[in-house]
């Protein structure tokens, strides 16, 4: 039997679905472990492989054609801005792009209102200015490196961040997904 799993961890629990072949949805639920989220997600694919009548989660998890995984306390985390003080490492000369917040700000408004899109009011970002710094550095569309990474400067950025109190670095470089040589040198720090 081929089957698709899907696991999402909440706040308090972390459901599984199973769905075979024939299109049987099989469930299972597990505790959520906030100290070690995974043991939870095994946890709940364990339940419904002995739910399913298999010996384990290992029998279920060799049967798997799929397996895809949500992540609500992820979700609600961000909508709580409750999680890490998190700074963000960036491509010189866009670190305010976060903070813009363009993208389809229109959509769904009348023509009356989309005329009007200075008045709108834009939800605080989950990353404060102050805790976002910009790196030397410059990849192209194509991935070609413009600009190599200026690595005595980025080393100042990190540690003004963590003068700041932050205790998570995002790297967020232009292009990195041609090229993500520099990301891999900030990851290294």
């Amino acid at each position: 039997m081929n089957y698709v799993v899907g696991v999402d961890i909440g706040g308090t629990f972390t459901d599984c679905v199973v769905v075979d072949e024939l299109g049987k949805v099989t469930v299972g639920k597990a505790l959520s472990t906030p100290h070690d989220f995974s043991i939870g997600a095994v946890d709940s694919v364990r339940d419904a492989a002995l739910n399913l009548g298999l010996r384990n989660e290992q029998d279920l998890l060799e049967s798997t054609r799929l397996f895809f995984h949500a992540c609500t306390i992820g979700d609600n985390t961000l909508l709580t801005l409750t999680g890490a003080r998190t700074g963000i490492l960036t491509t010189a000369g866009f670190a305010d792009t976060l903070l813009m917040m363009r993208g389809k700000i229109t959509e769904g408004l009348t023509e009356d209102d989309a005329a009007h899109v200075s008045t709108l009011s834009k939800p605080d970002p989950v990353v404060p200015r102050p805790f976002i710094e910009e790196v030397t550095e410059r990849i192209d569309y194509k991935g070609t490196v413009l600009i190599s990474l200026d690595i005595t400067g980025a080393a100042k950025s990190v540690d003004r961040l963590l003068a700041k109190g932050v205790n998570s670095i995002a790297i967020v470089l232009l292009w990195s997904i041609k090229n993500d040589a520099h990301e891999k040198e900030l990851g290294q720090f």
